[in-house]
């Protein structure tokens, strides 16, 4: 499977060395130069959403006293919408706390 880890950081990295290793092809995306050797890796995410089956968004979600900073999201969410083809699957890995979810003023109850 063609595959696309958005957000190249350690959690990003990590999860598309280990599709790497179960036989997949990955594109590495960042907004961030990378210096990923062995990999391929693109700043063009129009190139790395049509090139692939699968997109995982793998973004920093940060901590702040007002509470978790989604705008990494958000902003991948905007980008990866631009350039979505026909028939693309987006994944979202987050590791954040599941009571802490909270988007565009609407809180969602588990």
């Amino acid at each position: 499977m063609k595959i696309t880890i958005i957000g190249s950081g350690f959690v990003g990295t990590a999860i598309g060395k280990g599709l790497i290793e179960l036989g997949n092809e990955v594109i590495f995306y960042d907004v961030v130069d990378k210096k990923l050797p062995n990999f391929t890796f693109t700043k063009d995410i129009n190139h790395a959403i049509e090139s692939t089956d699968i997109s995982f968004i793998c973004v920093p979600t940060p901590t702040t006293p007002a509470g978790i900073d989604l705008s990494y999201i958000k902003e991948a969410a905007k980008n990866i919408g631009k350039a979505l083809a026909n028939s693309t699957c987006l994944a979202n890995h987050k590791i954040t706390q599941i009571f802490t979810r909270k988007y565009e003023g609407v809180k969602h109850k588990m």
